[in-house]
């Protein structure tokens, strides 16, 4: 199982590569939604890899063959950054989801339940730093960006009073 893990690290490192250079490649700036779709013939024993990439602008879902990287279908779904006041940086987690869902619906279309099957791995990496407040299971509002800085003057007041504390106790 620990070299299967290695392997299929090592594919998604190399799979996402391929990806963001087949999405540049095709991609128009204006595009709001796109796809990538090759040869849609998944070898016989292929093993398969779903690949989620949730970031600021938009959602990206491609499958990949663990084996060779190549990438079999894409899609880009986009999602807008909400500004009400200037420094303040806000999504609504519901557009995540509803982009989620739309890309990997279109991703796995014509893929046959065999084909299915063969998905051996789900690689899901995401914008860090972003604050999700939730109540059960519901977020209770829109996400904060890492690019939100509408508390800057409060981190400036606690590191200008505690900033040597932090220190000692941030790994190096």
């Amino acid at each position: 199982m620990a070299s299967l893990v290695t392997s299929m690290g090592a594919v998604l490192v190399a799979a996402r590569a391929v990806y963001t250079a087949a999405f540049r490649k095709n991609r128009s700036v204006n595009d709001k939604r796109h796809s990538v779709d090759t040869e849609y013939s998944v070898q016989k024993n292929a093993r398969l890899v779903l690949a989620v990439d949730c970031g600021t602008e938009s959602l990206r879902v491609g499958l990949y063959c663990g084996q060779t990287g190549k990438l079999y279908k894409s899609h880009n779904a986009s999602y807008p950054t909400i500004a009400p006041r200037s420094g303040w940086a806000e999504q609504r987690p519901s557009d995540w989801w509803r982009c989620l869902v739309e890309a990997t619906e279109v991703v796995l279309k014509g893929l046959s339940a065999e084909n299915r099957r063969k998905i051996q791995a789900i690689s899901i990496v995401a914008t860090t730093c972003t604050l999700v407040c939730v109540d059960s299971d519901d977020a209770i509002g829109n996400a904060l960006l890492w690019s939100d800085v509408r508390a800057s003057k409060e981190a400036d007041r606690v590191w200008k009073h505690r900033g040597n504390q932090i220190n000692k106790t941030t790994p190096k």
